[in-house]
């Protein structure tokens, strides 16, 4: 039996195994990912999707978002940094039916990043705060409850590494999971592998302490778990 691969559960959401296709812009897109799941994809993510040009109609957009021939089961990733935006875009995904919203606080290029979005997020862990309970509020009015998750970076630069805090904040106002890219936005050379273990650690006690039924800094409380892989 192999120890490392095992069955996963993402709130609601339950997978056969934990082999996902990460979010990659110009990569991951529906025949990309229809191919990873016939080699044994769990789960994938689209690539970052523009909020506002969802909430704009834009065809270019909802075409990346579609839902591969082979895909089971797959999560819409969303960039974008006002709140309402990204609730009406989360809104906008229902035709689609993602198994779960995943929000981009990652993404270091300049023209996502100049917009307050991507990993700009990490400089305002208040504002990714808002915008998780913004994103489940629309998971649990029009998607069913589809878990959502968040992908970010150790920190905007070396002396800034707050993804632990960030992480503790999403997992607050309601992320079933939170993926690290453990890294900065300034400097992409330097990984920071320790932040990987760390996060870990700081995971297992919150589950152990918490129970899921932590005051948030919005002021709202949440029944999720949260994870880092």
């Amino acid at each position: 039996m192999n120890i490392l691969y095992r069955p996963v559960k993402i709130g609601s959401l339950e997978l056969p195994g934990n082999l996902f296709l990460a979010p990659v812009a110009g990569y991951t897109d529906r025949a990309f990912r229809s191919i990873c799941t016939d080699y044994g994809a769990d789960f994938s993510f689209t690539e970052l999707a523009s909020a506002e040009a969802l909430t704009r109609g834009g065809k270019a957009t909802f075409a990346l978002i579609r839902r591969g021939e082979t895909e089971k089961r797959y999560a819409i990733q969303l960039f974008g940094h006002d709140p309402q935006i990204m609730y009406r875009a989360a809104v906008a995904l229902s035709p689609f039916h993602p198994d779960a919203v995943d929000l981009n606080a990652g993404c270091p290029v300049p023209k996502v990043v100049k917009t307050g979005a991507g990993s700009a997020l990490m400089k305002d862990p208040s504002l990714v705060c808002r915008i998780v309970e913004e994103l489940v509020r629309a998971s649990r009015e029009v998607l069913g409850n589809a878990p959502v998750t968040v992908k970010m970076r150790s920190g905007w630069d070396a002396e800034h590494l707050n993804y632990a805090e960030c992480a503790r904040i999403a997992y607050e106002a309601g992320a079933a999971m939170v993926s690290l890219h453990p890294r900065t936005r300034t400097v992409a050379s330097v990984i920071y592998w320790d932040n990987r273990r760390f996060a870990h650690n700081t995971m297992v006690r919150q589950q152990s302490t918490n129970d899921g039924r932590t005051k948030t800094t919005c002021g709202r409380r949440s029944a999720g778990k949260w994870a880092i892989v």
